[in-house]
């Protein structure tokens, strides 16, 4: 939703508050009740006072006031971070993470935020935390990272991780971002407050802790210090806020309800292109491992979307792989499963020869996830004391997953799902204690996926897939140190509806809300449908997209294009942004 300033909420007010989130239709054609206002923790206008270094256990030097990056308001936070190599001496390579600065409330609290948090503490599975991260190229400059594949033993990382503390005890959720280093831009991160655990309506203190988990190392020649060694590298952080979680609607991309045709010998038409090689294909002489990690096939097992599933089988790795170190890893981390369309059938890499049945289906699945907020799908695990699926004294105590989806340009944006499942706590907690086949559904934001290909484009969130590319591919990669059978259906990005132009928070967006935004317009945050504090032409070009958007995931409008009733009034609404603008300059 937009934002305004908020006065001190009661607790009556808060409890209220949190339960605006409840978007339920009562009857056909009534709208759903209206999301709550986006809560602004802090934009750095008045300083970071208010944010506390966390000395004992910090790879954070310094966060100050800055100028660079801000995106509400002028201004932003630095934060300074160690090298690794400053906690680690006898390993620089090794990653490290620590917690840096925190923000506290308790209830003498006048400014509303002790009330804010009370409203997500009654109900957190209805709100996310949202901040804003922005990386140029003094984030970098005074920064050393190891070459080689990233998230790989000679690569270099760095993730943000998000943890709190309250009577109900604390938690933590990291990484939180896709790996930014070395990367540039804006970066928009999206946090669901359920992933911590410990919430306690109201606690006497609430406290948010932001730190890192990094591998880099100085410059060439510098000796670790504090800044101004050089050892530093850099993150600016602004706009961070409660935001409302809009209702999402799911669209299923995979299913595997597809029936083989035994016409086609050599392709089995029911794996809907999903296939059993990794990414080396076949195996480099060098590393015989290194494909067909996973094997696949359709089962019915684990089926939670029609009644089958894809079923993916870690247990055939080589036992005997040892990693570039020397060190021994049988089951380890591995691009096992990919999904890969292209249109171009021409082997020639000079001529283009296009199947237009493929390309419209590359078209039509990137326009979808380009459309979407996340990526979600469900797992079920084999239990083999249960189901006999396979032979083995011991599961895994160690199981996580990556995504990945490339197009044509070579990009690459990678996500760490272990961030989704609370660094593979949940998966593990599910492998070792409770039934493995009750499915786990686990869903990752596209703001999480960084771009680690040679194009470095950023979180696909904001830089988007090409539209017109003639080739897809989405990887799923499991990180283990044990074999597993694992059962995924229902792969669908989620789309939201989202209600950021509800101007009048009457629970849709419609012509209503115009009147509204042409008041605010460079006058008040009352129109403002971007997060950034100001209402301009901006927000006008939301309003657009979300035209037609309720409240009701049932009937959503996630196409962002306006039917032709709403064409009119955007041309109407033009025009007032046009004798807005003009008006403003004569005055």
């Amino acid at each position: 939703m937009r934002m305004r300033p908020m006065a001190s909420l009661s607790r009556a007010a808060a409890a209220a508050l949190s339960a605006t989130i409840l978007v339920l239709l009562v009857a056909p054609g009534a709208h759903a009740q209206f999301l709550p206002e986006t809560f602004v923790i802090d934009s750095f206008e008045d300083g970071v006072a208010n944010w506390m270094p966390e000395t004992a256990n910090t790879i954070y030097l310094n966060h100050a006031q800055s100028n660079t990056g801000p995106t509400r308001g002028t201004k932003s936070m630095l934060l300074d971070l160690y090298g690794t190599h400053q906690r680690n001496p006898e390993n620089p390579v090794a990653g490290v993470s620590g917690w840096g600065v925190s923000r506290g409330v308790d209830p003498s609290d006048t400014t509303g935020l002790y009330d804010a948090f009370n409203a997500v503490a009654a109900n957190p599975s209805a709100w996310n935390l949202v901040f804003d991260v922005t990386l140029d190229p003094t984030s970098w400059a005074n920064v050393t990272v190891p070459t080689g594949p990233p998230i790989a033993t000679q690569g270099g990382w760095s993730f943000l991780n998000l943890g709190f503390n309250n009577d109900g005890g604390f938690s933590q959720v990291g990484p939180v971002s896709p790996s930014l280093v070395n990367q540039q831009g804006k970066f928009r991160i999206q946090v669901g407050m359920e992933q911590l655990t410990t919430w306690q309506a109201d606690s006497s203190f609430y406290q948010f802790f932001l730190g890192a988990n990094n591998r880099f190392l100085p410059q060439p020649g510098v000796t670790p210090g504090p800044p101004p060694s050089g050892s530093a590298a850099k993150y600016y952080i602004d706009n961070i806020r409660f935001k409302p979680k809009a209702p999402m609607v799911g669209h299923t991309l995979f299913s595997w309800e597809t029936v083989d045709n035994p016409a086609t010998t050599g392709v089995n038409e029911a794996l809907e292109n999903w296939s059993d090689a990794g990414l080396n294909e076949p195996a480099p002489p060098e590393d015989p491992g290194d494909a067909y990690a996973h094997k696949h096939s359709v089962t019915t097992v684990g089926a939670t979307h029609g009644s089958r599933a894809l079923k993916i089988d870690t247990t055939i790795q080589d036992p005997a792989y040892q990693n570039p170190l020397g060190i021994a890893q049988d089951y380890r981390f591995h691009w096992g499963s990919n999904m890969v369309l292209n249109a171009d059938t021409n082997p020639d890499p000079d001529v283009e020869t296009i199947d237009p049945a493929i390309q419209s289906q590359v078209t039509n699945m990137i326009r979808t996830i380009n459309k979407g907020a996340a990526i979600a799908f469900d797992l079920t695990f084999s239990d083999p004391f249960a189901t006999g699926e396979f032979q083995t004294s011991a599961l895994p105590s160690f199981l996580l997953f990556h995504l990945h989806i490339s197009d044509e340009r070579g990009t690459f944006f990678q996500a760490d799902l272990s961030s989704i499942a609370n660094d593979g706590s949940v998966a593990q907690t599910l492998l070792l204690t409770d039934d493995p086949r009750e499915p786990l559904t686990l869903t990752v934001p596209l703001s999480q996926f960084a771009d680690l290909g040679t194009t470095q484009l950023g979180s696909l969130a904001t830089a988007k897939l090409q539209e017109d590319s003639s080739f897809l591919r989405i990887g799923l990669a499991v990180n283990a140190n044990g074999p597993a059978v694992i059962h995924m259906d229902n792969f669908r990005v989620m789309i939201e509806t989202s209600l950021d132009a509800d101007f009048d928070n009457d629970g849709d967006v419609d012509g209503a809300d115009l009147p509204l935004w042409k008041a605010a317009f460079g006058v008040s945050a009352g129109g403002d449908a971007n997060d950034d504090g100001v209402t301009d032409g901006a927000d006008l070009l939301v309003w657009q997209r979300q035209f037609g958007n309720d409240a009701t995931p049932a009937t959503p409008n996630a196409a962002g294009v306006p039917e032709p009733a709403s064409a009119a009034l955007l041309a109407w609404a033009s025009s007032l942004a046009a004798a807005s603008v003009r008006r403003r300059k004569d005055a």
